[in-house]
């Protein structure tokens, strides 16, 4: 990318770049030029700091002092630091906007027992393991006193027919759902389960590979949800259900359902995100700093 990146950014000249953590070639650019740069985390905060660390060596390799202006640089990240204590010199937290969203059909015919959310991100449906995993997953929670939205990616997957307290979507917009879910079963993608304490909702983390255990570690700890390790184990490659993990899946859930402290942590943690700056409110003063930004101290972690 450095090269095309190069090109536009010494064109454009903008007064602020956002960067992804894990791209590099517009923070190498904007060193290199002196262009004002600040990363948007998408993980835990740690977790980015760690990969960072690893390619250090490269990325100095573009020009001495790179890495150092990029961990000097502002990170913004949505997560709460309840559960996510930042390493990063200059942290600022915000929270999303809440957006109006029209309420959820009622795709299981008057039944209001509670809503579960099943979703496994955007990334694993495309994956050979997703079909065995999701056909397990709803094969445990099918047999609750639950209604089950199951979300499977916009590419969408083969699942069969359902029972009838089970509805299967390629996509819904989680702001739809879980304004009136009672629990998110998912595998800890970052957007899923952090989305889901902003908004209250407990959640159960099944981790399968990447960032999930770790965030399965800050569920865990924080009181806001369990987590089922599936009986193959997390192993390095990519995990999945099985067969063998119907009962056990099924008895984390039902606890988590029947736990009102879980509800409670997730009420807390929402109440700390609320009370972040709004998103508007950190551009705005980031763009007030510009003339400034690079190569200040800044403050301290939050």
């Amino acid at each position: 990318m450095l090269a095309p990146v190069r090109a536009a950014l010494l064109a454009e000249r903008p007064d602020l770049i956002l960067r992804e953590p894990s791209e590099y070639a517009t923070a190498v650019v904007a060193h290199q030029a002196g262009l004002p740069h600040a990363q948007v985390g998408i993980s835990l905060s740690a977790v980015e700091g760690s990969v960072l660390g690893d390619v250090a060596d490269v990325l100095d390799g573009y020009g001495a002092g790179t890495v150092a202006a990029i961990r000097r640089a502002p990170y913004l990240t949505a997560f709460p630091s309840s559960l996510d204590p930042s390493p990063w010199r200059d942290t600022r937290r915000y929270r999303l906007p809440r957006l109006a969203v029209p309420p959820l059909p009622d795709w299981w015919d008057g039944d209001e027992r509670p809503l579960i959310l099943l979703s496994f991100g955007t990334v694993f449906g495309r994956l050979p393991e997703a079909v065995a995993s999701y056909r397990t997953a709803i094969a445990a929670l099918a047999g609750l006193p639950v209604r089950v939205l199951v979300t499977v990616g916009r590419d969408g997957l083969s699942l069969g027919p359902q029972p009838a307290n089970v509805r299967v979507e390629p996509w819904v917009a989680q702001d739809r759902v879980l304004g009136v879910a009672r629990l998110v079963v998912c595998h800890g993608g970052s957007g899923t389960t952090y989305g889901a304490l902003a908004a209250g909702v407990p959640v159960v983390v099944c981790p399968f590979f990447a960032d999930q255990g770790a965030n399965a570690e800050r569920v865990a700890r924080s009181g806001a949800g369990r987590v089922y390790v599936p009986r193959s184990g997390e192993g390095q490659g990519i995990g999945g259900l099985t067969g063998a993990d119907i009962a056990p899946l099924a008895a984390v859930v039902a606890a988590a359902l029947a736990d009102e402290h879980h509800r409670a942590a997730a009420l807390r943690i929402a109440s700390e995100v609320t009370g972040a700056p709004s998103l508007d409110d950190v551009l705005g003063q980031l763009l007030e700093e510009v003339p400034g930004m690079s190569g200040t101290e800044g403050p301290r972690p939050t």
